[in-house]
């Protein structure tokens, strides 16, 4: 079964946040072990500085005693007697099982034996002395066995607990890289989902946004509200409503304001030509098609320049207005129209041009009527009377 974008996203956190609690857990319970580990090492470390110190002591004594055997000199014997009594404080102060215990009786033995040996060889009784100086020697060989098994059996424990730590830290340090690849895995997995889910509603506003550039206002998000996006989404439907029902009224409002145009254009006798900025044709009336021969369908997002039914000299007056940007004032030509019966025809021709307030060309307005012979024999008679009484008043 496929899981939503939701559970998905859910999951993740669960499977992060159990990942981080079980990290936690095992870095506490590595600690707490690992503080247990390294206060064995600390008492295993002072018992064999402690036991170090013991032999240094008993080697010491042995030594005065030797010492004292050769000189019989009480100085040495007095050194002995302190590192002996240095050796029972030290051993009294042992916190160990049984063996120290042991070895503390052993050392008050080796105390007494000594001090007698002492005694006897200090009255002469040399060979006393020299018997008890023997046991001496076995009772001290027994002390150093003594110590020396307890060294041993401390290394011993202190070599177990550093590899029992070295295994613990390996074996943590394995669970916590497992379950920080995990953690990780769940984050990157987490972070993709985001990212998708955040996507798609970007994704679907961009093309809604670009549809509507290109004209398509009826496109819609069809996001909800939920999230930021939502919202964002939402308002952009609304929007794009709005713009779709201005566009309406715009389109009907121009509609009708174009049908009153043409309404009005059409009760006029002369031409009318109205073209864009660029020469295209957008509208025409009824006595323009007429004159020409043509149909508003056939010529409407046309260049004048393309419509073969008119006269070149026709033509160039709207090329020239265009190219000197000036309105053209009752200008004269003389066109041939028709195409299989050609006809002459006198056209009384005026141009003007509508501009934005910036002076960049909108539209161009092109307006001509048909001058007939007796029109142009009267205009012609008028001009004649014109320039007559313009000379006569020279005169």
């Amino acid at each position: 079964m496929r899981l939503s974008c939701k559970n998905s996203l859910r999951l993740s956190l669960i499977v992060i946040f159990a990942g981080v609690v079980f990290i936690a857990t095992e870095t506490y319970l590595y600690n707490r072990k690992n503080r247990e580990y390294i206060t064995a090492w600390q008492t295993d470390l002072s018992a064999l500085q402690a036991l170090e110190s013991l032999q240094q002591l008993l080697w010491r004594a042995k030594k005065a005693e030797g010492n004292f055997l050769l000189s019989r000199k009480r100085e040495y014997a007095e050194q002995a007697q302190s590192s002996l009594t240095e050796f029972q404080e030290k051993l009294s102060r042992w916190k160990d099982d049984e063996t120290g215990n042991e070895l503390l009786n052993s050392a008050r033995q080796y105390e007494q034996l000594f001090a007698t040996m002492v005694s006897n060889i200090s009255r002469g009784r040399l060979t006393r002395g020299r018997q008890i100086a023997l046991e001496l020697s076995e009772l001290g060989e027994k002390i150093q066995g003594t110590i020396a098994t307890m060294s041993q059996r401390r290394r011993a424990d202190l070599f177990s607990q550093m590899q029992a730590s070295q295994r613990l830290t390996v074996k943590t340090a394995r669970t916590i890289w497992v379950a920080a690849l995990l953690v990780l895995i769940a984050i990157l997995f987490y972070a993709i989902v985001s990212a998708r889910k955040l996507a798609r509603p970007v994704r679907q506003i961009t093309d809604v946004l670009q549809k509507a550039l290109d004209g398509d206002l009826d496109q819609r998000t069809g996001l909800k509200p939920r999230d930021g996006m939502g919202k964002i989404g939402q308002s952009l439907d609304k929007l794009l409503f709005q713009l779709k029902t201005f566009d309406q009224l715009k389109v009907e409002k121009i509609t009708e304001e174009k049908e009153k145009l043409e309404a009005v254009l059409n009760l006029l006798s002369e031409g009318v030509i109205i073209t864009d900025s660029e020469g295209k044709i957008c509208l025409m009336n009824n006595p323009c098609l007429q004159f020409f021969g043509l149909s508003l369908d056939g010529v409407v997002e046309k260049p004048v320049s393309e419509i073969a039914a008119m006269d070149k000299r026709f033509k160039d007056l709207v090329t020239v207005t265009f190219t000197d940007r000036k309105k053209i004032i009752d200008r004269e030509v003389e066109i041939s129209v028709g195409m299989e019966r050609p006809a002459q025809k006198t056209l009384l021709v005026n141009t003007a041009l509508v501009r934005r307030p910036d002076g960049e060309i909108l539209y161009l307005v092109v307006l001509f009527r048909v001058i007939s012979k007796s029109k142009k024999e009267k205009m012609g008679l008028k001009e004649k009377i014109k320039q007559a009484l313009g000379e006569k008043q020279r005169e």
